[in-house]
C-alpha cells in the first residue's frame, strides 16, 4: 500500500526476507506485487529462477530464499489499493487454486483497508508516481555513467549497481547517488564511482 508520504510500502510482513524482496520491487519499479496492483489480477510465479517477466527483480532476489510467489490485488470499490503476497522457498509451491483462495481473502481485507485510508489517497498516488519516476531516473543516470566509463551494456551496469547495493547493504538509489556524486565532484569524470 502507500504510506503517508505516497511511497509504496509493505505492512504486516512476517519476516525480513519479505521486506527485502518487496523493497527491491519498489526500488526497481517492477515485480509481481506491483504488477498485481497495476493490472488488478493475481500473479503466480512457479519459479523465480526461470521467471522472465521482471528480469531485474528476479536477478536481485536470486540470493534470497524465494522461489515461488503469489500476489493478489486488494480491490475496493473497483480500485486497486495495494496487493498482498506470499513468498515460498521452494519452486511450484502455489497453483491456480491458491490464487482463488487468496482472492477470497483479499476482498474483505481490501474493504477494511479502504475504510482506513484517508481522503488524501489521490494526492498520495500522484506523489508516489513522482517519487518512482525520480528513483528510476536516478538509477538510469547512474547506469549511463557506468556504461560510458566501463564500456558495458545497460544490463551489465544495472547488475553492477545491484551487486554494490547488496555488498554495502544499501539501496539502489543510494548507490546510484554515490555514482552521480562522483561525477559532480570529479570535473574530469574519472572513475570515482567505486564500482568495478
Amino acid at each position: 500500500m502507500l504510506d503517508p508520504h505516497a511511497r509504496p510500502v509493505s505492512s504486516g510482513s512476517t519476516d525480513s526476507v519479505v521486506e527485502r524482496a518487496d523493497a527491491l520491487q519498489y526500488e526497481l519499479v517492477q515485480g509481481p506485487c506491483l504488477t498485481a496492483w497495476a493490472t488488478q489480477e493475481s500473479i503466480l510465479i512457479h519459479d523465480v529462477a526461470t521467471e522472465a517477466r521482471w528480469p531485474n527483480w528476479s536477478a536481485a532476489v536470486v540470493d534470497l530464499p524465494i522461489r515461488s510467489v503469489i500476489s493478489t490485488p486488494l480491490i475496493a470499490d473497483g480500485q486497486a489499493i495495494g496487493a498482498m503476497k506470499i513468498y515460498a522457498a521452494s519452486p511450484g509451491a502455489f497453483e491456480d487454486a491458491t490464487a482463488a483462495l487468496m482472492e477470497l481473502f483479499a476482498s474483505p481485507a481490501a474493504t477494511l483497508l479502504s475504510h482506513i485510508q484517508t481522503a488524501e489517497t489521490p494526492e498520495r498516488i500522484s506523489d508516489s508516481l513522482q517519487s518512482a519516476l525520480y528513483s528510476r531516473d536516478l538509477i538510469n543516470r547512474a547506469c549511463g555513467i557506468l556504461m560510458e566509463r566501463h564500456t558495458i551494456t545497460e544490463d551489465a551496469a544495472l547488475q553492477q549497481l545491484m551487486r554494490q547495493a547488496r555488498a554495502t547493504r544499501s539501496t539502489l538509489m543510494e548507490v546510484s547517488a554515490i555514482v552521480l556524486a562522483g561525477v559532480a565532484s570529479d570535473p574530469r569524470r574519472g572513475s570515482s564511482d567505486g564500482l568495478r
